[in-house]
């Protein structure tokens, strides 16, 4: 299978960071002095940085760039298996489209209370990091809020299996950034709309609300990382 273009950039990228022998927490250079030292686009150039924030390589700060996250860089990175290209991450987002929202019902019905309380702590911090807007917050908490709900179903199995889809929640980061404010605020209400029906105990509602959640969130990514719309969402629109 031949490489994609993002996937040879993300080759280019790890082998420019061993030779400069960069230290975590060094900021790379800009995006257009680093596409002019590789030689590629700015456009091709930023979503292979996106990848590699999705690996946990890099981190991005507001305002500020692409630091390096860590040193550790893992072999297995410079295998073209390991690198997602756009058409995995759509498949990915359909693949949590259909399973999540199940995992959700099962949470709703055995959630506890404490875990409810922190559910709800999470959706306050995500209004908080909204209002701000902090974008590294709102990814943070936006994490958060999932692994508490798939914590709730009380199932290790399921929790280990939609681990596999946190790739998502870095360019649900990177597409707020680009969101305007009603995009944003629209979001967030989704994610009250969700713990509302889990705090109610609802399941099926719970179902529904996760599933309209993605596939706007879907709708999103199509729109500013330019991922292809999932065909179940596109089926279900």
């Amino acid at each position: 299978m031949s490489e994609s273009k993002e996937q040879q950039v993300v080759k280019k990228i790890l082998f420019y960071l061993k030779d400069e022998r960069l230290i975590a927490g060094v900021r790379l250079p800009s995006e257009r002095t680093l596409s002019e030292k590789l030689v590629v686009s700015r456009s091709t150039l930023r979503n292979a940085l996106k990848i590699l924030q999705a690996k946990e390589l890099l981190e991005v700060k507001a305002g500020s760039g692409y630091y390096l996250k860590s040193n550790n860089i893992p072999s297995t990175l410079f295998s073209s298996e390991s690198i997602d290209s756009k058409k995995q991450i759509s498949e990915s987002l359909e693949a949590f489209y259909l399973f999540e929202p199940l995992a959700v019902a099962l949470a709703a019905e055995r959630i506890d209370e404490e875990t409810l309380e922190a559910l709800e702590q999470c959706v306050v911090n995500l209004s908080k990091a909204i209002l701000i807007p902090d974008f590294d917050e709102i990814v943070k908490n936006h994490k958060t809020f999932h692994k508490i709900i798939i914590s709730a179903t009380g199932n290790d199995f399921i929790a280990k299996t939609l681990q596999r889809f946190e790739q998502t929640y870095v360019l649900v980061s990177n597409m707020m950034s680009q969101a305007n404010i009603d995009q944003r605020n629209h979001l967030f209400a989704l994610h009250v709309n969700l713990f509302k029906s889990i705090k109610e105990k609802a399941p099926e509602q719970a179902r529904l609300d996760s599933k309209n959640m993605i596939m706007e969130t879907c709708l999103l990514l199509a729109q500013y990382e330019d991922i292809e719309l999932p065909k179940v969402i596109k089926d279900n629109q």
